[in-house]
């Protein structure tokens, strides 16, 4: 009796886990995948176009994270680009390019970061990127909690924080390591 209801209760997880996926179409391919929550400033996302993991990154339709933060989104059939402007900035990203161009300067973009066009629910393509290259390129703040598996994104351009002139009695760097972790 134990066992069979451990099973049940094993199952009964795994279907709750998996009916909680959606169905995406990629290069020809269905695929589930997990959504994720995203805030905008503190709001909740509200879209049609749910946001998602795949392959640890969390991609976004650009056109709703980049139009909430007031930035201009033209989409050029032809040549499979996204333009986006916000301010003086300027990007120009190509569906499954691994080139960017923020003001007239190349960007390279990772293999797993790549702008790719995805079909929901069947509906005609659209844009998603990985998360954190908008963040990058446009400049937003982007935190993750990985409790509830939300991606808060605020408005404001990222400033590095300059160090003290003096460091406090006991506080020094020693040495930068950069450590690839299961999160990339």
């Amino acid at each position: 009796t134990l066992l069979i209801l451990v099973l049940v209760g094993i199952f009964s997880l795994s279907n709750e886990v998996y009916a909680s996926n959606f169905n995406i179409g990629l290069n020809g391919q269905q695929l589930s995948v997990p959504p994720v929550n995203v805030k905008l400033n503190g709001t909740n996302l509200q879209s049609e176009f749910p946001a998602f993991i795949m392959n640890d990154r969390t991609l976004v339709p650009v056109r709703v994270i980049s139009e909430y933060f007031n930035s201009k989104v033209d989409w050029d059939q032809n040549s499979k680009m996204v333009t986006i402007t916000r301010g003086n900035d300027t990007v120009m990203l190509v569906i499954d390019s691994a080139v960017a161009i923020k003001n007239n300067n190349r960007v390279n973009v990772n293999q797993d970061s790549i702008p790719r066009l995805v079909a929901y629910y069947g509906t005609e393509g659209k844009t998603v990127v990985p998360l954190r290259l908008l963040t990058e390129l446009l400049g937003y703040t982007v935190n993750w909690d990985q409790g509830t598996k939300t991606a808060s994104i605020s408005q404001g351009e990222q400033t590095a924080t300059t160090a003290p002139t003096s460091a406090p009695a006991g506080n020094q760097i020693t040495g930068i390591k950069i450590v690839n972790g299961s999160t990339k």
